[in-house]
């Protein structure tokens, strides 16, 4: 019987407190859960259901093999979370991991804006047997998701999160009946910081969008540089044609134009573009040049 084995989940976020919760209601013992930096909605979840919680960082030490020859576990599961674990740990306990591509492409921490930067038609998850090199381990199972080109990083983990908590469930079942899983081939990975800067007459129309799409919060913001100061880019378009409204400020792409609408100098605060950009003394081109 499966149900009661030994688990030690890993994750953070909305995603991981998904999962968690689907493996202790099908009835697995959760033994303990570690959370990385941005794990609070996780901690909270396991201090209000009584659960062991602990900071993720301790697999960069010894004292974690240790923990774990303690609980022995049946498998530790992971959902993103952010650290390696060490190739000792791995030798003498099986872990799954799922990651936010369909492996063997976009590997790392920023897979969903790689799908997005790259224009794919389709993007999905992999859970896999974790290995010392990043998302390297064994296929265990896939989920594709179509993509229709309109949806931002945020409408894509939304639409993944609503599928894993029941796929971490299926894996955890092929992980534990001792299924090996299929070879992991190469693939490829793009840098996504060589692509955040919206460039003012190089980008073409569609580029911009896919940066604008990319890059929104939580994840790092796209930026455009105007008289040597840089800018992120809060609300904005793309479009082949100039915006008559009177408070966007219009920017020359490649083959038609930027309309920002709402900017930021470090991120956070957010002003309008048009009067933030005039009160600092940058001048304008005029519209449609």
């Amino acid at each position: 019987m499966l149900q009661n084995k030994r688990i030690i989940f890993l994750g953070n976020l909305e995603e991981g407190l998904l999962s968690l919760s689907r493996l202790i209601r099908e009835g697995y013992n959760v033994q303990i859960c570690l959370g990385d930096k941005r794990s609070d909605v996780l901690k909270e979840y396991c201090e209000t259901h009584n659960l062991h919680y602990a900071d993720g960082k301790i697999v960069k030490g010894n004292d974690f093999l240790e923990m774990l020859n303690i609980y022995k576990p049946d498998l530790l599961v992971s959902n993103n979370f952010l650290y390696l674990l060490p190739e000792q740990v791995l030798k003498n306990y099986k872990a799954i991991n799922l990651h936010s591509s369909l492996l063997p492409d976009y590997k790392g921490r920023t897979p969903v804006i790689q799908c997005i930067l790259e224009g794919k038609q389709k993007t999905g998850y992999t859970i896999h047997y974790m290995s010392p090199e990043m998302d390297c381990g064994n296929i265990l199972l896939q989920r594709k998701i179509p993509l229709s080109g309109q949806e931002t990083s945020v409408d894509i983990m939304r639409t993944m999160i609503s599928y894993q908590p029941s796929d971490i469930i299926k894996a955890t079942e092929l992980a534990l009946e001792g299924f090996e899983g299929i070879p992991m081939k190469s693939g490829r990975s793009i840098d996504v910081e060589q692509y955040r800067e919206i460039r003012i007459g190089i980008d073409t129309v569609e580029e911009c969008t896919r940066k604008l799409k990319a890059f929104v919060k939580p994840y790092a913001l796209p930026y455009i540089n105007l008289d040597r100061q840089k800018f992120f880019v809060i609300e904005g378009t793309c479009s082949m044609n100039v915006d008559t409204k009177g408070d966007v400020v219009t920017l020359r792409l490649k083959n038609g134009y930027l309309n920002l609408l709402k900017i930021s100098i470090h991120g956070e605060i957010q002003f309008n573009a048009m009067n933030f950009i005039k009160e600092i003394g940058i001048e304008l081109p005029e519209r449609g040049r």
